[in-house]
């Protein structure tokens, strides 16, 4: 599994304006036509998202390896910048959906935007799709919220 550091820039709610690093997972099988991340709700109170919701939220059903989910999408929540070894790609400005996860994760399209290729997932080595093939970067270790 690839895990990358991430720092999160808050544009909605209670705490605009703060940031804070964590780690996610470049999550291939979270598919959906938006720029997203899936925020665990610990980390939405962390946020501000929580427990008063910004304007802009909706209810929405997603659906996961377990069945329908109904979840808080919150547009254009959030910037996104990915960090690696001196380098960093982004910002980046998604949408954050808050679920029942404990880890946060981001989906194929976001992926694909800050360019990150997944060489060996089950081994959890990277590149950015600018980089030489054999320029592997190691994932992060988890982050539980």
């Amino acid at each position: 599994m690839v895990r990358l550091k991430v720092k999160l820039k808050v544009l909605k709610g209670a705490r605009a304006g703060s940031e804070i690093e964590t780690v996610a997972i470049a999550n291939t099988g979270y598919g959906s036509d938006q720029l997203e991340v899936a925020l665990p709700e610990m980390l939405a109170r962390e946020l501000g998202f929580l427990p008063e919701l910004p304007q802009s939220t909706r209810v929405e059903k997603y659906l996961s390896a377990t069945g329908f989910a109904e979840v808080h999408y919150i547009p254009e929540a959030l910037e996104i910048l990915v960090e690696s070894a001196g380098r960093s790609e982004g910002p980046i400005l998604i949408s954050a959906c808050i679920s029942a996860t404990d880890e946060v994760l981001i989906n194929d399209r976001l992926i694909e935007e800050l360019g990150i290729i997944l060489e060996r997932p089950g081994s959890g080595l990277w590149r950015f799709s600018d980089e030489p093939p054999l320029n592997l970067r190691e994932s992060e270790e988890p982050e539980r919220w």
